[in-house]
């Protein structure tokens, strides 16, 4: 996990803006993912979630950070 937050902070825009305005990347211990926001330089992980279990139980966190 914690590379992947450094690859994530490295390279912010590297992955794909999914629906809903949020990136994710998948971590090597599938199914879990991170999904983050950058706003103003700023990275902020949303959650480590399952992509099974309640895939989408983080989403509102996605308002708050705006």
């Amino acid at each position: 996990m914690d590379r992947s937050i450094l690859r994530i902070a490295d390279h912010l825009e590297i992955y794909r803006l999914k629906t809903g305005e949020y990136r994710r990347i998948n971590l090597r211990v599938f199914p879990h993912y991170i999904p983050y926001i950058v706003r103003e330089q700023t990275l902020w992980v949303l959650a480590v979630a399952h992509g099974s279990r309640k895939p989408l139980c983080w989403i509102s966190r996605r308002n708050e950070a705006a």
